[in-house]
């Protein structure tokens, strides 16, 4: 993204074409937030859109030149959140027999994403208790052993004997997200205890320090602790 030309089409392709990465939308640069960043000099920027930053960054840069030199600047250390996603898409999908939950949430940065905190519990409280799209059973099976079998980790997502020990008690009538944009990192209220592989992880709403969980892989063994 430094020689001239380069970067002129990089923005031909993000402004005027549309990206594959926006389904062919042109850019609008308000829909992207930074997040995070891995140089302290470039803190400042963080919680800003992009053209909010730009406009009042030195220079007089266009969005897509301050982008470009932030993204050089940071060593592509830049995190971001885009505000592109359409509420009654989720609502109408979620419904689908097929649909698995799941949070691709990132979890560094200073403002990551909140769904990185609060995926799991709106579903329970948003979409389950307030607005009634799907049975508390049904979501319950969307959040554990539907996706848990469709990655093959049939010893995971269900209570039964020779199955991980994995475990959440919730509250079905207050469990609900409170992370937000400007505070993403809140824990779920309404979750007073946690169980991985058998280890209490959360205890009476308060973290234990225990970190018995490992990532999981497709296709391979996944130790099994039963409790």
């Amino acid at each position: 993204m430094r020689g001239h030309d380069t970067r002129r089409k990089i923005q031909h392709d993000m402004e005027e074409t549309g990206s594959d990465g926006f389904h062919g939308v042109p850019m609008d640069w308000r829909w992207i937030v930074i997040a995070g960043v891995s140089h302290p000099e470039n803190r400042d920027c963080v919680g800003q859109n992009i053209a909010d930053a730009a406009a009042s960054a030195r220079g007089g840069r266009t969005p897509f030149d301050f982008y470009c030199d932030l993204l050089l600047a940071d060593e592509l250390g830049v995190s971001s959140l885009v505000f592109t996603g359409n509420e009654e898409n989720v609502r109408t999908i979620l419904q689908h027999p097929a649909h698995m939950a799941g949070s691709d949430g990132i979890v560094v940065g200073d403002r990551p994403h909140p769904r990185a905190w609060g995926t799991f519990a709106r579903y329970l409280g948003v979409y389950v208790r307030e607005l009634g799209l799907v049975r508390l059973e049904e979501m319950v099976r969307k959040l554990t052993s539907q996706p848990a079998a469709r990655l093959g980790f049939f010893e995971r997502g269900t209570l039964r004997p020779g199955a991980a020990a994995d475990v959440v008690a919730f509250d079905a009538e207050h469990v609900r997200d409170v992370a937000t944009y400007e505070d993403p990192k809140r824990p779920a209220e309404g979750v007073p205890y946690v169980l991985v592989n058998g280890t209490l992880v959360v205890d009476q709403h308060r973290l234990t320090g225990s970190l018995p969980g490992r990532a999981l892989r497709k296709g391979r063994a996944a130790g099994v602790t039963h409790r």
